[in-house]
């Protein structure tokens, strides 16, 4: 079994550029490395991404077509799965 896990926040970023904060304990707790192939379930929205670092934060990227079809928005309230792709 893959390992997940679920956290909560707020959808992050500016303009087009939408993006999901993943908390360190969180990655730590996913035990796959800093920038893992995960599955993704935001507020039940599911798609494949990769966990980035850059500038010291962990994030997965949320495009401008995925929140369209998503229906969220930057500020938004988002209970996210993470789940490590085998």
């Amino acid at each position: 079994m893959s390992a997940s896990v679920t956290f909560s926040g707020a959808m992050g970023g500016r303009s087009n550029k939408a993006r999901i904060i993943v908390p360190p304990e969180a990655v730590a707790e996913l035990g796959a490395g800093d920038e893992p192939q995960v599955d993704v379930d935001v507020n039940g929205y599911r798609y494949r991404s990769q966990i980035r670092f850059q500038h010291g934060v962990h994030f997965v990227s949320h495009t401008v077509p995925m929140r369209k079809e998503s229906g969220l928005a930057i500020g938004d309230a988002i209970t996210v799965t993470l789940t490590v792709v085998p």
